[in-house]
């Protein structure tokens, strides 16, 4: 991946909750589980925020692989 951009609010903490509440939607384990499948993340996008629900775009080297693997999230 050669860039991450996610905008942010200017407020201290803002950074800490993104990460917390990927963290509680499992981003780690599925970027993890393509690792191990040998598919590369080449962009990873945040479409969208609500509370503890977070939507991504992910951009890979092999879609329709990662679109099977992801369907079991």
């Amino acid at each position: 991946m050669r860039d991450c951009s996610i905008q942010l609010t200017n407020h201290p903490g803002d950074l800490g909750r993104l990460a917390q509440a990927l963290a509680r939607r499992g981003v780690n384990r599925v970027t993890n589980r393509l690792g191990d499948e040998g598919i590369n993340i080449e962009a990873l996008y945040v479409t969208g925020i609500a509370d503890d629900l977070i939507e991504l775009a992910i951009v890979s080297d092999n879609p329709k692989k990662a679109k099977k693997i992801l369907e079991e999230f």
